[in-house]
């Protein structure tokens, strides 16, 4: 109500975890332009009580053993127990003290300083730890590219270090579980599945390879003859991309002019590709140009170049006519040049 008294308290839990992670994301500033170089420019940050995010110029992405350099180098100055200081001066003579400014922040005659011992100074208006040591630790749970020539690192300080940790304890400790295997031996048990994996994967196309084959025949001697041109269309069923590519190469291969669209429903999706020899392609004939004109029957797109395209799409039950489509726009082309 008003002219009610009201009694306004800050949540210290919170506004001690944002001081941890705004005084780090001024120590990764400094750990970065100390391994990659002065040229680093902060473009940007977001610090809660959760965890920080910073955005640098830089345009590459970092190489691990940078980010172990920039990491380890920012928990050394939390280990060396840094005092932080913050005073207010004059734009001029902060300048002289080599203060970091932000490129597109406007100031007055007089600003506010952070200092992290001599490892970092900058002009900041914000909420700082008094001393590095109350960050606890610091870890960099990601780097990625947000733009040209912009990074962004997100990391934790703190009891958000502590929860990263037991959260991924947990989950490997699950992992260990599943696979019958202590946690020492994961990376080894996880090479053995990979490599039983791709052993059955190669098995599996092996499999589908034969079954294509006996449908391949079919679609063979069904093919329609237009001069000395033919033209392949069928489906194969469930199928692989690799498969399907192999099946249109052998049709291909088994004549001098010719033209193949093949099917397949993989995964709950649908997939069509389109392959002509070049004496069409010679004469205007486009594989991708097709691709795109029927590529909406299945709810889907395509590309590609002339001799050789490709449609992907979210509807299984239009396949058959898709591909039926496809040849009969064939059909058509040839039959005109004939």
């Amino acid at each position: 109500m008003v002219g009610d008294r009201v009694r306004a308290m800050i949540d210290v839990k919170s506004r001690l975890d944002v001081q941890r992670n705004h005084s780090a994301t001024h120590l990764l500033h400094a750990a970065l332009r100390e391994v990659l170089g002065a040229s680093i420019k902060q473009a940007g940050s977001l610090v809660t009580p959760y965890r920080l995010r910073f955005d640098f110029s830089f345009n590459r992405q970092l190489k691990d053993n940078e980010i172990i350099a920039v990491e380890d180098l920012v928990n050394e100055k939390i280990m060396e127990s840094l005092s932080v200081k913050v005073y207010d001066t004059t734009l001029e003579f902060a300048t002289e003290l080599g203060a970091i400014a932000l490129f597109d922040e406007k100031y007055g005659e007089y600003v506010r300083v952070v200092e992290i011992d001599n490892y970092s100074r900058e002009l900041c208006g914000g909420t700082h730890v008094f001393n590095s040591d109350e960050l606890g630790m610091f870890k960099i749970v990601s780097e990625v590219g947000i733009g040209s020539s912009t990074r962004r690192i997100e990391a934790l300080t703190g009891r958000g270090v502590l929860n990263y940790l037991r959260s991924l304890e947990r989950s490997t400790r699950s992992i260990s579980s599943l696979l019958k295997v202590n946690e020492d031996g994961l990376v080894m048990k996880s090479k053995l599945l990979l490599d039983e994996l791709k052993l059955k994967d190669k098995e599996i196309l092996k499999l589908q390879s034969r079954i294509a084959t006996s449908k391949v025949q079919e679609i063979f001697k069904n093919a329609v003859r237009i001069g000395n041109t033919k033209i392949f269309s069928g489906t194969l069923d469930s199928t692989s991309f690799e498969v399907l590519k192999k099946s249109s190469i052998d049709l291909l291969s088994k004549v001098n002019s010719g033209f193949v669209v093949l099917g397949t429903n993989n995964d709950g999706r649908a997939m069509v590709l389109l392959s002509a020899t070049d004496d069409l392609t010679s004469t205007g004939f486009d594989c991708s140009l097709i691709a795109k004109d029927v590529a909406s029957i299945i709810d889907g797109g395509g590309g590609g170049n002339k001799k050789f395209a490709q449609i992907g799409g979210k509807t299984t039950k239009s396949l058959d006519q898709c591909v039926k489509a496809t040849a009969d726009i064939v059909i058509k082309f040839i039959g005109h040049a004939k």
